[in-house]
């Protein structure tokens, strides 16, 4: 079966780039067999017809025959042993892997598209429509001036810096912001600081050499409002939530992709952390200056090895597909020579994410974080927050950390239908239903960093709740109401967010 291209295909080495809306008019798949998330021919086995892979791989078996020709975007071509494929190939954001036995009677062409498919037009009737998406591998550079962070409100922060997006390629990767930190009713004076990093590529865009510096403000407070949030909390309140320190030093590492879905890196920094001063904050229902003990860390110079593994196989871009991340994090501080502490820390974190028929999604998260010695409190956790047990009483305004930790979470979505008002502010919205339960102690027993698991269940906290959630400018919006499982009078909490779940 012949393919009439309307457009010039390009080189493997120089592909040709299309517009979604061209490659939709070329593919015109009426007829045509349509495998998203990719197709198997089997050994031995011959596949006969005109076929469109998306988002996957064609992989042909040995001995194993697609008669016909293929489209493959956002995917890869794989032929093993002796594999035929008869007709021609047409490889959209792809690669191929070819044994030295396979055969292909066609053309091969390459073409370059910033593209997506339409997954709501694709499941509510097979239509193959590309919308438009930045290619995954592009590299921006811009000069920004934008907010920077922590947001404390008694600064005004603005990041002035180069920054560049994706760094999967295979030049030095330079990025750099200076942080202006500026009083705005406080006589103090503020300071300046700086993030700058390089990565050098190693080994093509596999294994990169990654060297940082760095002088800037850091926050510990794992319960992690917004900006705009913390605003409103200190303006009417008067009070302050937020620990504040400055870390100045540098690290180097490794970074590491055997593939597009894992990542390891290895660093070594040396830190001093030092703690910034209290403010006295205005309130505007209140008139009194309240100074609050700042921060909650360890003065002090900061010698450490961290290891981070990551698995992460979601789509960059809206994922609606099953999909996993999971992380293992390790840090080993040393006090002797330049450090004053000496601590091992490990983080673990497995989420599952679930896309049901009737678009419904069943999102699942486990953590678990230890330590087998004290830690400095700049790296302790919280349970408060979003990032925590949502709806729990004593947050925001009792803020607990602890050494050891370990979280349960579960959301239960329904996609909402699009009505008139709603559509002119978010691009989707959700409804959910979730549930957290969650732990945390301190480290009592160095060598026993699970001993803390064995603490009956009725200890533990435990919520439930309803919620709104939708994508929107901001970028993400949400409004929820949890009630305190440990609570025995029905007094929910009402939560108003501006981040996603986890």
């Amino acid at each position: 079966m012949a393919v009439v291209v309307a457009a010039a295909a390009g080189t493997k080495e120089k592909p040709e780039k299309l517009s979604p809306q061209k490659l939709t008019q070329l593919l015109d798949v009426s007829g045509k067999q349509v495998y998203y998330g990719g197709c198997l021919v089997s050994k031995g086995d011959t596949l006969t017809g005109f076929i469109v892979v998306v988002d996957g791989a064609l992989d042909v078996q040995d001995e194993a025959v697609l008669s016909g020709d293929a489209w493959v975007i956002n995917g890869k071509l794989i032929l093993n042993g002796s594999a035929l494929i008869d007709g021609s190939v047409h490889l959209v954001n792809g690669s191929d892997y070819l044994s030295h036995d396979a055969r292909i009677t066609g053309e091969v062409d390459y073409y370059k598209c910033e593209c997506r498919l339409d997954d709501e037009r694709f499941e509510s009737d097979g239509g193959v429509v590309f919308l438009k998406s930045e290619d995954p591998r592009a590299v921006k550079t811009k000069l920004k001036v934008k907010p920077g962070s922590p947001s404390r409100v008694d600064y005004k922060i603005v990041r002035l810096g180069l920054e560049r997006k994706n760094d999967r390629h295979k030049d030095p990767y330079i990025r750099g912001h200076a942080l202006l930190h500026v009083p705005i009713w406080k006589e103090t004076g503020g300071h300046l600081g700086f993030n700058v990093g390089i990565s050098i590529p190693l080994v093509g865009d596999r294994l990169a050499l990654l060297l940082r510096g760095f002088k800037q403000a850091e926050t510990n407070d794992a319960w992690m409002v917004s900006r705009l949030e913390n605003g409103l909390i200190v303006l009417c309140s008067g009070t302050d939530f937020s620990d504040y320190w400055e870390r100045r030093g540098g690290e180097f590492g490794l970074l590491y992709r055997p593939s597009e879905t894992i990542m390891l890196d290895a660093t070594l920094s040396l830190q001093e952390d030092v703690s910034l001063e209290a403010m006295a904050i205005p309130s505007l229902f209140y008139s009194k200056d309240r100074y609050r003990a700042n921060p909650a860390i360890d003065d002090g110079n900061r010698c450490a090895f961290a290891f981070r593994v990551t698995y992460d196989d979601r789509v960059e871009e809206g994922w609606r597909k099953n999909a996993w991340l999971l992380g293992l994090w390790i840090e080993k501080g040393f006090s002797n020579g330049c450090g004053d502490f000496s601590y091992t820390a490990f983080d673990i974190e497995i989420n599952r994410y679930n896309y049901l028929p009737r678009e419904i999604t069943l999102d699942l998260r486990a953590k678990l974080f230890s330590s087998f010695d004290r830690i400095p409190k700049q790296i302790s956790r919280s349970l408060n927050g979003y990032g925590g047990v949502r709806g729990a009483h004593d947050i925001p305004f009792d803020v607990q950390r602890g050494d050891r930790l370990v979280l349960f979470s579960v959301e239960l979505g329904k996609r909402l239908p699009d009505l008139p008002l709603v559509k002119s502010l978010f691009s989707y919205w959700d409804l959910l239903l979730f549930s957290d339960i969650g732990l945390l102690a301190a480290a009592e027993s160095k060598r026993d960093p699970l001993g803390f698991l064995e603490t009956p269940f009725d200890e533990w906290k435990k919520t439930v709740g309803l919620g709104i959630s939708g994508e929107s400018f901001l970028p993400y919006i949400g409004l929820y109401v949890a009630q305190d499982l440990d609570n025995e009078d029905f007094s929910p909490r009402v939560i108003f967010r501006l981040e996603r779940s986890f």
